[in-house]
This record gives structure tokens, C-alpha cells and sequence, in this order.
């Protein structure tokens, strides 16, 4: 405590070392202060690279669910071109039926009309 009054005398007694030590003492709050700051802004400031991945975060889910999609549809597509292939099939085929048929009725017609 003794040297801490004598170097606060000295001080008083002093101003050129005074000033020194107030250019010092400010010099360092302005240092710190500006520290703070910038770190508080950093953590506050969001980057483009930020933006960028909150972006792709967002978006990834979303293509990826429009691929399967587009998956999907593209399955009922195929699905849909195959039942319509089989319908005409089936129409080719029940056309010729009937054709034979006809021509069944008519020959037994024309036979037991005989």
C-alpha cells in the first residue's frame, strides 16, 4: 500500500508522467472497447457464406423432395402408358371375339335355319 502512495504522489507531482499514463489507460479502453465491439458484430453479421449455407439447408430438402416427385410421376406415367396398352389389347382382342362370334351365330344360324 506504501508504494502505491508513493507512485500516486509521483504522479501528482508529475504531469508529464500523468498524461503518459492517461494516454496509456485510454489507449487501452479504446483498444478493449473496439475488441468488444467487433466481436459483438461478428456475432451478430451473418456472412455471405452464412446465407449461402442457410440457403443450401433449405433448399436441398426441398429439390430433393421435387426429384421424388418427379420420380413418382414419372412412374405413374409409365404405369398409366401400360394399362393404356392393355385396354387396347384388350379391345383389339374382344373385336376379334366378337368377329368370331359373329361369325359362329351366323353359321349355326345358318345351319339350323337348313
Amino acid at each position: 500500500m506504501i508504494e502505491l502512495k508513493k507512485f500516486l504522489e509521483m504522479l501528482e507531482k508529475d504531469e508529464e508522467a500523468r498524461a503518459k499514463l492517461a494516454d496509456i489507460l485510454a489507449t487501452e479502453i479504446a483498444l478493449r472497447s473496439r475488441k468488444l465491439i467487433v466481436r459483438a458484430v461478428l456475432k451478430e453479421v451473418a456472412t455471405k457464406d452464412d446465407l449461402k449455407e442457410l440457403e443450401s439447408s433449405l433448399i436441398h430438402p426441398i429439390d430433393k423432395r421435387i426429384d421424388d416427385l418427379n420420380r413418382r410421376i414419372d412412374d405413374l406415367n409409365l404405369r398409366i402408358n401400360d394399362l393404356n396398352r392393355r385396354i387396347d389389347d384388350l379391345r383389339k382382342f374382344m373385336g376379334i371375339g366378337f368377329t368370331i362370334l359373329a361369325v359362329l351365330l351366323s353359321a349355326l344360324i345358318g345351319v339350323s335355319l337348313m
